[in-house]
């Protein structure tokens, strides 16, 4: 059931479109073990809800943690800090790829008429 003000918006603004953008989380030393086991669960179930109301809005997702995994099985000999410097914020390279999902998904959206 969706709330009042999101009918609200999409009855005023018909076309609008939606993006979103999951949570993410990679493994890295500077992150305790502790909390990197916390983080390894709670991640993937924010992920999964952002998912879930990307399917229940029509939005458009952004997988970014679908993304960062699959860059580790592709260059498996790359430090997990090569994508993420801390396990948390992306470096230059996870950035690119973000803005690579970005245009891919999104990019027309950007575009003026």
């Amino acid at each position: 059931m969706k709330i009042v003000w999101q009918k609200q918006i999409i009855e005023q603004n018909p076309e609008i479109k939606i993006v979103l953008g999951n949570p993410f989380v990679g493994t890295s030393k500077q992150i305790p073990h502790e909390a990197q086991q916390e983080y390894s669960r709670l991640v993937p179930a924010c992920a999964e809800i952002v998912r879930k109301i990307a399917t229940d809005y029509q939005a458009i997702l952004l997988d970014y943690e679908k993304m960062f995994v699959d860059l580790q099985q592709k260059y498996p000999n790359l430090p997990p800090e090569h994508w993420l410097w801390d396990g948390i914020h992306p470096t230059p390279a996870g950035h690119r790829h973000m803005a690579d999902i970005w245009i891919e998904k999104a990019g027309s959206l950007l575009i003026c008429k």
